[in-house]
C-alpha cells in the first residue's frame, strides 16, 4: 500500500478566512500588529459557500467547404469568477472587503454601501476549506479524514446585501473576480520548474491536516514566531 497521494472526496463547507492582499502578493498584516504576533486573517462567520469557476477557454472553429475541419483551444478572454456567501451580516468583514469604515460606536455599527469606493476596493486573498476522505484504496490512510483547501490568490470582491423578506433568513454575498497572481500561497514566485506555470488565479490543496495561514511582521531582529494553531505533529 502507498501513503496518501492526493486522491480525495470532499463534502460540505467548513470555513473561510479573508486577508487584504499586500503589494508583494502575500497576505498583509494590519497596521499596529506587534512584531512576531500571528495574524490569521478575518474569519467569515457562519460561512455558507465559497465558489470559484475558471473561465471557459476560447474555441475558434476553422470552417471551409461547408464543414468545420479544426478547432483551436485558446486562453479565455475573461478571468475566473466566484461567490462567497455567509448567513450573517458581519460589519468587520464588510468593512474589510469594501474598503469603507465602521463609523458607529457602542451599540451601533454603521458602514456606507454603494459608496465611491466601489471599484477602488483593496484586493483580497481568500481561503476556504472542507472535510474530505482519502479515496485511494491503495493508500495507507484510505477513507481517513483529510482536508481540501482552495486559496484565491488575488481577488476583487463586490458586496451584495441580501433583501429583507418575510420568512427568509439573511444570506449576504460577495461576488468575486479572481485575477492572476505570480506568487503562490507562500509568497514564492511561481516558476515552470516548481509550479509548472508562472501565473495562476487560485490553488487547490489536499492535506491530512486542516490548513491555517499565519502572517507576521518582522524587524530584522525577531527570531521566534508563534503559530496561531501551533505546529502540526506528524
Amino acid at each position: 500500500m502507498t501513503s496518501y497521494g492526493g486522491n480525495t472526496t470532499g463534502a460540505s463547507f467548513y470555513g473561510c478566512r479573508v486577508f487584504i492582499r499586500d503589494d508583494d502578493g502575500a497576505p498583509a498584516v494590519p497596521a499596529g500588529t506587534a512584531v512576531g504576533t500571528s495574524w490569521p486573517g478575518v474569519k467569515v462567520h457562519k460561512a455558507r459557500a465559497l465558489t470559484i469557476t475558471p473561465a471557459e477557454p476560447m474555441r475558434l472553429q476553422a470552417r471551409g467547404d461547408g464543414r468545420t475541419y479544426a478547432t483551436f483551444i485558446e486562453p479565455p478572454t475573461e478571468t475566473p469568477s466566484g461567490e462567497l456567501r455567509a448567513q450573517t451580516s458581519d460589519i468587520d468583514l464588510i468593512e474589510l472587503m469594501t474598503s469603507v469604515k465602521d463609523y458607529g460606536s457602542g451599540y451601533r455599527h454603521m458602514v456606507p454601501l454603494a459608496s465611491d469606493q466601489v471599484g477602488q476596493e483593496e484586493q483580497v486573498w481568500i481561503f476556504g476549506w472542507r472535510k474530505a476522505k482519502d479515496s485511494d484504496p491503495t493508500s495507507t490512510s484510505y477513507l481517513q479524514d483529510m482536508w481540501e483547501t482552495r486559496v484565491i490568490l488575488n481577488a476583487n470582491a463586490s458586496y451584495q446585501p441580501d433583501p429583507m423578506e418575510t420568512d427568509q433568513l439573511s444570506e449576504p454575498r460577495w461576488t468575486l473576480v479572481a485575477n492572476s497572481s505570480t506568487k503562490d500561497q507562500y509568497g514564492r514566485t511561481m516558476t515552470t520548474a516548481i509550479h509548472g506555470c508562472t501565473e495562476a488565479s487560485f490553488v487547490s490543496i489536499t492535506s491530512q491536516y486542516k490548513l491555517t495561514f499565519d502572517v507576521f511582521i518582522g524587524d530584522n531582529s525577531e527570531t521566534e514566531f508563534t503559530l496561531n494553531k501551533g505546529a502540526a505533529t506528524i
